[in-house]
């Protein structure tokens, strides 16, 4: 009895050891307790359950995830508009219009019908998934689980002959996580294939149970599926370089016919497409003679599209409502058209702050439309952190996913309308202003183009140094200035330009003078970050030197 008593011990002393090995490994699955009619959700390998913002709901046998959980794991930029009580999604090359209640969606302007509509539960928003798996490139199954497999993620699929018992630790005396059953696929999310160290591999069941599998132990009757292997930009980093110059022409368009192409400048914009009402019509200012011109002497041209002539208060009315900015984008595609483009530049300015989430949702579903297309969007920001009608009315990472070339308008750092003197675009707050679109706010360097000014002001300040008087004035205008106030020129290192410093009747005149020495230093800026390129504001107002500077700096 005595050395039966000591087996007991000994057999219970074993599996609390076995239990602590396992609970306190580094491959050990911690269990976790589901309610009894919780449902389950995986994403490719990873339960998500516990973390998703909102719970999975089951209509009619569809599965429904809440908006939020759409843009929690699959799309960022989805979104509810309560005013028009419909699910919004712009993704990859569709655009897609799910009215909640209605069994009637649009993909691409396209009627379709759909099984089971969007739904409100507890207040929250959800959409039958299933209907945005070819959108989202996804493969959704209900069994047991919810479990959403994901086109970039990289896994085998393969069909095994045995059945396979699912270990939560790397070791088989460990519990199992659940049966992976024969002739069943199984997902496994390791490199199956490579001959490795490792002799587990991380594994999905077709009921999603989740853990680990000793790779030996698998018998494989078919592969049906492998990694598809991931696509990345080339490891130089190198980008093709683009040169956009703004060219002024809301009175007129100038007569440029008997000009050449200028060395080191790709494209034109000229100013020619102005928003005429908040139902989206446009004003057509084109001019054939000029395009005739352009395509002649090997320039594209890509015209820049205004709201001047609409209030800020018309603008948000445009930009919130989903139908007049259907109105806007279908008139600009057929401007593309008519004028056989191959692309546009989108310059909408004087916004509210609180339009910004709509403005971005605006610009992605013009975006995708072109690139439906082949047509390129371009879109102006100004720098970050200014006043909310100016620079906190755009969400500027959210923008440059959407589009080919996000240009920032880095200069008018003191405006016309400043009490104080100071430059155009020192050469510290460009790069500062870079630095926090690309460090600080994520956007990608390779789609970000830099504004950059070919005017510097000339101001006029009194004793007490207050601004009396300010104007714009042309790099040629500067050159006189100069010439004539040699003696008066001094080089500001930080600011990387001249400064000219004079004194008239009408009290001191300062300069911070923008020309091709300055511009030089700001285009170093574009290799130094692996910018896209330079647009200049604006045509007309450069020196010709400007271009030679362009054409080395930007290769």
């Amino acid at each position: 009895m005595k050395n039966f008593v000591i087996k007991i011990i000994v057999v219970i002393a074993f599996f609390i050891a076995a239990y602590h090995v396992c609970k306190y490994t580094p491959y050990y699955v911690e269990k976790v307790h589901y309610d009894k009619n919780e449902i389950r959700f995986v994403i490719d390998g990873v339960e998500k359950t516990k973390s998703m913002p909102d719970p999975v709901e089951i209509a009619d046998g569809k599965v429904m995830l809440s908006v939020d959980t759409v843009r929690e794991y699959f799309d960022k930029y989805a979104y509810y508009n309560e005013e028009f009580d419909t699910v919004m999604i712009a993704y990859g090359l569709n655009i897609v219009k799910m009215p909640v209640d209605s069994v009637q969606i649009t993909v691409n302007d396209q009627l379709k019908s759909i099984a089971v509509p969007a739904k409100t539960y507890h207040s929250t928003v959800y959409i039958p998934i299933e209907e945005l798996a070819e959108v989202y490139d996804i493969d959704v199954i209900y069994n047991q689980r919810v479990m959403i497999t994901t086109a970039d993620s990289q896994y085998y699929t393969v069909l095994p002959e045995n059945k396979l018992n699912i270990k939560t630790y790397q070791m088989e005396k460990c519990r199992s996580a659940g049966i992976s059953k024969a002739n069943e696929p199984l997902y496994i999310f390791d490199d199956y294939e490579e001959k490795t160290d490792n002799e587990y591999v991380w594994v999905r069941s077709a009921e999603g149970i989740l853990g680990y599998v000793k790779k030996k132990k698998i018998k494989v009757k078919e592969v049906l599926a492998r990694p598809a292997g991931l696509i990345s930009k080339a490891e130089s980093g190198e980008t093709q370089k683009i040169s956009i110059a703004w060219e002024y022409a809301a009175n007129y368009t100038p007569d440029r016919s008997l000009e050449s192409k200028r060395s080191g400048l790709d494209v034109l914009a000229p100013t020619w497409f102005y928003v005429k009402n908040t139902s989206g019509d446009m004003l057509d200012l084109a001019s054939t003679s000029y395009l005739s011109w352009a395509n002649k002497v090997g320039y594209e041209v890509w015209p820049t599209i205004k709201n001047d002539n609409i209030s800020i208060g018309e603008t948000s009315n445009l930009i919130t409502n989903i139908y007049a900015r259907k109105t806007f984008i279908d008139n600009i595609l057929a401007l593309c058209q008519k004028y056989h483009l191959t692309g546009i530049n989108l310059d909408f300015e004087n916004m509210y702050e609180k339009d910004k989430d709509e403005f971005s949702a605006f610009v992605r579903e013009l975006a995708i439309t072109l690139k439906q297309n082949e047509i390129v969007t371009s879109v102006d920001v100004n720098v970050p952190d200014g006043s909310p009608t100016w620079s906190r009315c755009y969400d500027s990472k959210a923008i440059s996913d959407a589009v080919d070339y996000i240009i920032v308008m880095t200069y008018d750092q003191y405006s016309g309308s400043s009490k104080k003197a100071g430059p155009v675009a020192s050469l510290d707050w460009v790069e500062g202003n870079i630095i926090k679109m690309t460090k600080r706010d994520g956007i990608d360097s390779t789609k970000l183009v830099l504004g950059v000014p070919f005017y510097s002001r000339s101001w006029t300040t009194d004793e007490n140094e207050v601004v009396t008087s300010t104007s714009a004035i042309y790099m040629s205008r500067v050159k006189e200035l100069m010439t004539k106030n040699p003696n008066s020129i001094t080089w500001d290192e930080a600011a990387g330009q001249n400064i000219i410093r004079y004194t008239t009747k009408a009290g001191l005149v300062t300069v911070y003078v923008e020309d091709a020495n300055s511009i030089a230093k700001k285009l170093d800026l574009v290799e130094k970050y692996n910018l896209a390129g330079a647009a200049a504001w604006r045509l007309g107002f450069e020196s010709d030197d400007v271009w030679r500077i362009f054409s080395s700096k930007l290769k």
